[in-house]
C-alpha cells in the first residue's frame, strides 16, 4: 500500500489524507487499517488530489510557511468541495478549537492525543463524507430528472412544491385549469413519480430547500 505523496484519483474507497502530519500521528492514523497518503502542505495535497475522492483530511494547522491548515477549509468551501477536514495542533487551546470548528473542521486534536480519541475524529469525519456523498448522488439525480421536464411541467411542478394548488397555479401561470392537470399528469409520468408528495420527499431526502435548476 503506498503512503507516500501520489496524484489521486476519484474513488469509492475511502483514504486518510495526511498533511504535514509528524510520525507519530502518522503511524497512530496507519493503525486503522485505511488507506492513507502523506503531502507535506496544503497546496500540494490540492495540487494533486482528485476531490471527488472518499475520504477525510488529516491536517496540521499551522505551517512555517505557505497555506495553513485554516486557510485550506476556507478554500475548500469556497470550491464547494466535500471532503471533511481535522484540524491538528500542538496547541489545543479552547479558543484555536472553538475557531477551529466555527470555520468547518471536525475538530481540533492534539498532536501528542490518544488512539481513541483520533479513531473517534477519523470515524466522524469518514460518515460524515459518505453522508455527503449520497446527497450529492441524490441531488445528481433529482437534477437529471427535472432536466427531463419541459418548461411548463417544471414550472407547474415547482408551483406544486411550493404549496399551490392547481387552480392557484392556473391562475398564476394565466392558463386553464385543464392545461395546469395536463402538464401536472405529463410531468410526473415522464420523471417517474407517483405524486407531488413523492417528489417532495425526493427533494428533501436530497437536501434541497428551494427548485433545483436542470443541468440544461
Amino acid at each position: 500500500m503506498n503512503r507516500e505523496s501520489a496524484t489521486i484519483n476519484a474513488s469509492e474507497e475511502p483514504t486518510l489524507f495526511l498533511i504535514g502530519i509528524d510520525d507519530r500521528l502518522t503511524q497512530l492514523l496507519n493503525s486503522m487499517r485505511i488507506r492513507t497518503v502523506s503531502f507535506r502542505s496544503p497546496d500540494e495535497f490540492l495540487s494533486q488530489c482528485d476531490p471527488n475522492h472518499a475520504g477525510c483530511i488529516v491536517c496540521e494547522a499551522v505551517f512555517t510557511n505557505g497555506m495553513s491548515g485554516f486557510q485550506l477549509l476556507a478554500v475548500l468551501r469556497e470550491r464547494l468541495l466535500d471532503l471533511p477536514v481535522i484540524l491538528v495542533s500542538s496547541v489545543t487551546e479552547m479558543s484555536l478549537a472553538l475557531r477551529a470548528v466555527s470555520e468547518g473542521a471536525i475538530t481540533l486534536l492534539s498532536t501528542s492525543c490518544e488512539a481513541p480519541l483520533a479513531w473517534e475524529a477519523v470515524n466522524r469525519g469518514l460518515q460524515q463524507n459518505r453522508e455527503r456523498r449520497a446527497r450529492g448522488i441524490a441531488k445528481r439525480r433529482v437534477v437529471a430528472m427535472i432536466g427531463l421536464l419541459s418548461e411548463r411541467e417544471a414550472q407547474v411542478l415547482r408551483l406544486i412544491s411550493e404549496g399551490l394548488a392547481n387552480k392557484q397555479i392556473a391562475a398564476e401561470m394565466n392558463v386553464s385549469l385543464r392545461s395546469v392537470e395536463k402538464w401536472r399528469k405529463d410531468g410526473l409520468e415522464k420523471i417517474g413519480i407517483e405524486s407531488p408528495l413523492m417528489l417532495l420527499r425526493l427533494l428533501m431526502q436530497a437536501g434541497f430547500q428551494d427548485w433545483p435548476r436542470s443541468e440544461g
